[in-house]
């Protein structure tokens, strides 16, 4: 059982891990994220994207700090493209590894939420995308008829064009998350009340007694 945190960085219950995915049980649903080895290279790419946003900060400053470029007879515009061009790779970088690499899908039974996040290795969730149990029209799994291709757990949002990757891996890690993802679907939507029309009564000549009228000797 591994410790996880929810969307905003509070402690929930554990989780139950395999290989290739893993559910946490949290007190608003539950968190669909990856195993523990597709989590070890997201941390290892996150380390990456850090040290080459360092890497491409310092070049931007390079060319004006360093006294062997001062005397450099390139134009003062070219000296600013480049710097511009260094600063924009090492802030994509840093976004990169500020949001993270490793991706979860919140089901968020109390609100009837889905929602995609990226956590990073400090364990800090960023909001990627978010969907009303009532725009999901359909969640799926393609089995893969190749052994070097994993099967794949997928939902379709209404309103996106492509499908949400949810996870990937053996049929026996994805096949119990696919049925609970469909029980929570099912048990969201609103049963149709049928329309009850009242019935209309034709009114007669004669008048109905009225059980307050008084009686007459």
């Amino acid at each position: 059982m591994n410790a996880i945190t929810d969307e905003k960085g509070l402690i929930v219950k554990g989780s139950r891990q395999g290989d290739a995915v893993g559910v946490g049980e949290t007190f608003w649903g539950y968190i669909i994220h990856k195993g523990k080895n597709a989590r070890d290279r997201a941390a290892i790419g996150e380390v990456a994207a850090t040290t080459g946003s360092a890497f491409f900060g310092l070049l931007a400053y390079g060319q004006w700090l360093l006294p062997g470029l001062a005397g450099n007879a390139a134009s003062l515009s070219l000296k600013i493209g480049t710097t511009t061009v260094f600063f924009m790779f090492s802030g994509l970088l840093y976004l990169i590894a500020r949001r993270g690499l490793s991706s979860e899908v919140h089901v968020d039974v109390k609100r009837r939420q889905l929602r995609t996040v990226r956590r990073n290795r400090e364990g800090v969730a960023s909001l990627m995308e978010k969907f009303g149990f009532a725009e999901i029209s359909s969640v799926y799994m393609i089995r893969s008829k190749s052994p070097f291709v994993p099967n794949r757990l997928l939902v379709k949002p209404a309103s996106r064009r492509l499908p949400i990757l949810v996870a990937s891996g053996p049929a026996s890690e994805l096949e119990p998350v696919l049925r609970r993802m469909i029980s929570v679907m099912r048990e969201s939507r609103p049963k149709e009340v049928p329309v009850v029309t009242p019935r209309r009564h034709r009114s007669t000549g004669r008048s109905r007694p009225n059980v307050f009228a008084a009686r007459q000797g």
